[in-house]
């Protein structure tokens, strides 16, 4: 049993209007670290870097399943499947490179 037409929809608008809602909160974060340098802080750049990561996932989400829609091979479905594996390899990357610095601040 899967969902009705009605309940895709829902999910859909759900998750582009939260999706639009953190991308607002994605451009003051990355608009405050560019313009104020007293947030230029080495933990404040962890979360500038972080936000990059998250704007591709919310355009992703945005994008919702429209790409599909239009096909598999299409050019908006290719974007987003580009969009969601270079969140997850910013994310990843982003892990390894902090996870040194983390440990050391926690070991001193």
């Amino acid at each position: 049993m899967g969902l009705s037409e009605q309940q895709m929809w829902a999910i859909s608008a759900t998750e582009r209007v939260c999706s639009t809602v953190s991308l607002i909160g994605t451009f003051v974060i990355v608009t405050t670290f560019i313009w104020s340098t007293s947030f230029r802080k080495p933990i404040n750049r962890l979360v500038f870097y972080a936000s990059w990561g998250n704007i591709m996932a919310n355009v992703a989400a945005i994008i919702a399943q429209d790409g599909i829609h239009i096909g598999v091979d299409s050019a908006l479905c290719q974007f987003q499947g580009f969009l969601i594996q270079w969140s997850v390899f910013v994310c990843l990357s982003l892990s390894l490179f902090s996870f040194p610095i983390i440990a050391d601040l926690i070991l001193v």
